[in-house]
């Protein structure tokens, strides 16, 4: 016998052939990888119930999209491209987090039955368990004024619905808050500032009759780009004629109502992008048992978009009209008054005794009122430190900032984040205490 071979018998060769037979036709059972199946970790799942029809919906949508791209393996499950329809399901387990756009609270409550993680993009009103990633409807408010006094207004008007007249949180609530934005910083300015509610069509005649006897021209901000649609068509302003005493401003930058409007409807842009995004990014982290915030997460509009409707400038003095468009469009580049005026190659006391005619007001103050713009928006959207702020804006050290900020909005720097972008890791970091 050979070193290292076994002997065996024929009989011994047999049963290892059937032996061989049988391992090769043997499967597995199919129960156990079944079980293997359900055990293993599955690709997170974003559902989303959206109203694509208006141009928030949409919005929020791409912003969940533009998640899930950014974050391979996650997964966008559309339930609604409708909103909300009575006897709509969320199948259990299919869905990790559920995206809704839906102002109806009741609503809200229902869906948290069938999903236990509920993201709310359009509601207002606190409910238990639900959290809310919403416009930033004061700064909409403030956004629009802001708009106006740069262009030379100094009378101002906003305008919205009755249906949204109701307070507490309900679901015409961001109307409310518009309007409170729009005062506030116009009032900040020394601009006068009416408010009117009203439908301004057939139904409430007085409302178009009130702003044209204001005295002109008025910069008039609306709720939303329905109401804009609707007091343009109220003014009868025939196709590419721009009013010439009421410059009218919307919100939501709506491509439906633009199209369906006598001329092109300036607008306020929200981040609806953005909205989508932060939504989506909350669902998860709930999802993996973070908690629900106490507040809702709110995101601060991208731009004022122009058209036709806001193609007059309020004022008749060239040199001033030039200043303000500098101002907005260059505001990093004038530290002070005194650089503005070499600009313009203009004695300083001039420029002074002409902004005071036009706009009651001085260089000093625009630039100043450009800076707070400019700050609101860095804290608003990025993650800098307040005191890399304050010197990206020109002041010189961020009490300053501080100190003017809160002057002109009424809050701390730091208060305002808190507010708009709570998810900011830099609440007040690089800065002063209390700053």
């Amino acid at each position: 016998m050979k070193q290292g071979t076994t002997d065996s018998s024929p009989a011994d060769g047999g049963m290892q052939m059937k032996r061989a037979r049988r391992s090769r036709n043997h499967r597995p059972s199919a129960a156990p990888v079944a079980k293997a199946r359900r055990g293993a970790a599955r690709d997170p799942r974003i559902g989303v119930i959206v109203p694509a029809n208006i141009e928030l919906g949409r919005s929020v949508l791409q912003g969940v999209r533009a998640y899930c791209n950014d974050h391979p393996g996650t997964r966008l499950s559309l339930l609604s491209n409708s909103g909300y329809m009575p006897g709509l399901r969320v199948p259990r387990d299919t869905v990790d987090c559920l995206v809704l756009q839906e102002s109806d609270p009741a609503v809200a409550e229902a869906l948290a039955a069938q999903c236990r993680h509920i993201v709310v993009t359009s509601n207002r009103q606190a409910l238990p368990g639900v959290a809310r990633v919403l416009n930033d409807d004061r700064a909409i408010g403030w956004m629009g004024a802001d708009y106006f006094l740069g262009r030379g207004f100094r009378t101002l008007a906003f305008v919205r619905a009755v249906s949204e007249g109701s307070s507490g949180g309900g679901p015409f609530h961001f109307a409310i808050e518009r309007e409170s934005g729009f005062v506030q910083q116009a009032e900040a300015a020394g601009a006068t500032v009416h408010c009117f509610t009203g439908y301004p069509q057939e139904r409430s005649p007085g409302l178009l009759r009130a702003l044209l006897d204001l005295p002109g021209p008025v910069g008039v901000m609306t709720s939303s780009d329905l109401h804009a649609r609707w007091l343009i068509e109220a003014m009868g302003i025939p196709r590419k004629i721009v009013p010439r005493r009421l410059a009218i401003l919307g919100v939501d930058d709506d491509s439906l109502e633009n199209a369906l409007s006598p001329v092109g409807i300036s607008s306020v842009c929200p981040a609806g992008m953005r909205i989508g995004y932060e939504a989506a990014a909350l669902g998860l982290r709930l999802a993996r048992g973070h908690p629900v915030p106490d507040s809702p997460i709110l995101v601060a509009p991208r731009q004022v978009v122009t058209r036709e409707s806001t193609s007059i400038f309020a004022l008749a003095d060239p040199v001033v009209l030039r200043a303000l468009r500098l101002i907005r469009e260059r505001t990093n580049d004038f530290p002070d008054a005194a650089a503005l005026v070499k600009t313009l190659r203009i004695p300083r006391r001039t420029l002074e005794v002409r902004f005071r005619k036009s706009l009651g007001s001085s260089p000093a103050n625009e630039l100043l009122r450009a800076r707070i713009q400019r700050a609101r928006e860095l804290l608003a959207t990025t993650e800098l430190s307040i005191k890399e702020i304050a010197y990206l804006v020109g002041f010189s050290e961020p009490r300053m900032l501080s100190r003017c900020f809160k002057k002109m909005t009424g809050e701390k720097p730091t208060e305002y984040r808190e507010r708009v972008h709570p998810g900011s890791t830099r609440h007040g970091a690089g800065s002063s205490a209390g700053v």
